[in-house]
C-alpha cells in the first residue's frame, strides 16, 4: 500500500487490505488494551524519573492499573499509593510555607501525549501489514 502527497492511496492486493481491515475490526479491542497497558508502564516510569530521589515515598512507587472498558473508550489508572504524592506533584500550603508542585506525573503525560501518534501509527501499520496484531 503506498499513500501519495495528495492523499490518494494505492493499494497492491485489495482484497488482503480487505481481509486485514476485517482482522482489524476484531482484533482492535485486543490490541488497543495491550498497546494501552504498555503506554500506561512506560507512563509510570516517566513519573518515576521526575520523581525527586530522596523523597521518602520512593521513585518505584507509582503503579498502573488494570485497562477498563466501558462502550468505545478505554482507560487505565496511573497513580502513586502515597498520600504525599498528591501534595508533591501539585503542590502544598504546610506550616505557613508553600512547597512548590513538582507535576511529575502531568510532565510526564505531556511527553506520552507527543509521543501517542507515533506509537499508535506504528500499532496501526503493523496490523494492516500483518506483522503483528492482538496476538503477538
Amino acid at each position: 500500500m503506498a499513500v501519495s502527497v495528495m492523499g490518494a492511496i494505492t493499494v497492491d492486493d485489495p482484497e488482503n487490505l480487505r481481509k486485514r481491515l476485517k482482522d482489524l475490526e476484531k482484533e482492535w479491542p485486543a490490541l488497543m488494551g495491550r498497546v494501552l497497558a504498555e503506554e500506561a508502564g512506560k507512563l509510570a516510569a516517566m513519573a518515576a524519573e521526575h520523581t525527586p530521589p530522596l523523597w521518602a515515598g520512593s521513585r518505584r512507587g507509582w503503579k498502573t492499573g488494570p485497562v477498563k472498558t466501558g462502550g468505545a473508550l478505554m482507560s487505565v489508572d496511573v497513580y502513586h499509593p502515597d498520600p504525599a504524592a498528591a501534595k508533591l506533584e501539585y503542590g502544598s500550603r504546610d506550616g505557613g510555607g508553600r512547597q512548590q508542585g513538582r507535576f511529575m506525573l502531568a510532565l510526564a503525560m505531556s511527553r506520552l501525549e507527543r509521543e501517542w501518534p507515533a506509537t499508535l501509527g506504528q500499532a496501526l501499520d503493523a496490523m494492516l501489514s500483518g506483522k503483528g496484531g492482538a496476538g503477538r
